[in-house]
């Protein structure tokens, strides 16, 4: 006997995706294919069904709090962008008294440079007057810590990481000439 997720489980791992993908695309019809008997073929370790049963709950509970931590990353994900769009959009971020600035009726004042309303005491500049970019720095991994260890730590950005921002990482700011340690 055999609990059918634990062959499930079994059978979707990279090797033996990869012999299926083999034998599909061997197969003598006109197009790639897998026939009963070519799964019946297969050899596969079974171990005592009561094993087999222990790993497959515990692989399905695994996946099931998979889904459920990407789907309260997509609502998060949903909720940061509805938020993005009420507060740097419609201007409605929350005012003094807690009510939505805008819609509240705070002041808002033309902005030629944008081509729009913003609010009245906001300005727009280039991020070069703020920030300071150093173009070039490499600090090396050795630098790198992935938390703010220290007040002293300052978030630092890769290009990569403008792509994906979990992979961002901080570095001491008091370290000088970092790069050439």
């Amino acid at each position: 006997y055999a609990n059918a997720d634990f062959l499930y489980y079994n059978l979707t791992q990279e090797h033996y995706i990869n012999l299926l993908h083999t034998i599909a695309s061997t197969s003598t019809s006109s197009y790639p294919s897998i026939t009963p008997d070519d799964l019946l073929d297969l050899d596969l370790a079974l171990p005592p069904l009561p094993i087999q049963n222990n790993i497959a709950r515990i692989l399905s509970v695994l996946d099931s709090k998979i889904e459920l931590n990407n789907r309260i990353s997509k609502e998060l994900e949903n909720l940061a962008k509805l938020l993005y769009t009420r507060y740097f959009v419609e201007f409605n971020f929350p005012n003094e008294q807690g009510k939505p600035y805008k819609s509240s009726g705070g002041a808002m004042v033309y902005n030629e440079t944008l081509k729009r309303e913003i609010p009245k005491d906001w300005e727009v500049l280039k991020l070069s007057h703020r920030l300071h970019f150093e173009r070039g720095a490499e600090f090396g991994t050795s630098s790198y810590a992935q938390s703010q260890l220290t007040p002293n730590h300052i978030k630092f950005y890769r290009v990569g990481d403008m792509l994906d921002s979990q992979n961002s990482v901080y570095i001491d700011s008091n370290k000088e000439d970092a790069a050439h340690q």
